[in-house]
């Protein structure tokens, strides 16, 4: 666990154990990105929030950033310490507290990358990279009406898939070659002996 600015902490899931930890650090507030939240009866003493994200360069960051962002503000100007974090707190929160010093200080994904790096390892996924240079390109917001999100989320719910050769195939071919059984064959005579319906 890092300060990564006054009042603005990055870790992995805290535990019970760590609770005395945060305690000693001021930290009060909670923020959990992740598939689950904290037990609120174990960290009832503190004010938590969750949003639901998983690490996987498909999942929409921006359609969570602003509650994110609008919670560590009110955590900071309430002179409130928080705790960021995710299951290591390399990723979800890295890329959440880097959008965040982003926002506040008008960096550039880079910039702001440098500023938490220096403090702790962190490695977002290539998709929320992207999505950081989308909210930097919108000035630090997520302008649902701008051009460049309307052309992320149409390229988002457009989805397009690459068959064995590298050729961009539509999703109704690609939902045939996802449902289409592997054969099983034997190495010498080359003779199926099951496919991988068989395995279900």
């Amino acid at each position: 666990m890092d300060e990564i600015v006054s009042g603005v902490w990055l870790g992995p899931l805290p535990f019970a154990e760590n609770i005395p930890v945060l305690k000693r650090n001021g930290i009060v507030s909670i923020l959990t990105l992740d598939i689950m939240p904290l037990d609120c009866n174990i960290f009832k003493e503190f004010h938590l929030k969750f949003l639901y994200l998983r690490d996987e360069p498909s999942q929409d960051l921006l359609e969570i950033l602003e509650d994110a962002l609008s919670f560590i503000d009110e955590c900071i100007q309430n002179k409130s310490n928080i705790l960021v974090h995710c299951a290591m707190g390399v990723s979800r929160s890295a890329s959440v507290v880097i959008a965040y010093l982003m926002r506040q200080n008008h960096l550039s994904y880079e910039e702001a990358y440098n500023i938490v790096s220096r403090k702790r390892s962190v490695f977002p996924n290539n998709g929320f990279i992207n999505q950081l240079k989308l909210f930097h390109a919108m000035n630090w917001t997520v302008d649902r009406d701008s051009p460049l999100f309307r052309q992320y989320i149409a390229k988002k719910n457009f989805s397009v898939f690459t068959d064995y050769n590298g050729d961009i195939v539509n999703s109704q071919t690609a939902y045939q070659l996802y449902t289409t059984p592997s054969s099983f064959r034997c190495k010498k005579c080359r003779y199926v002996l099951f496919n991988s319906n068989q395995l279900r």
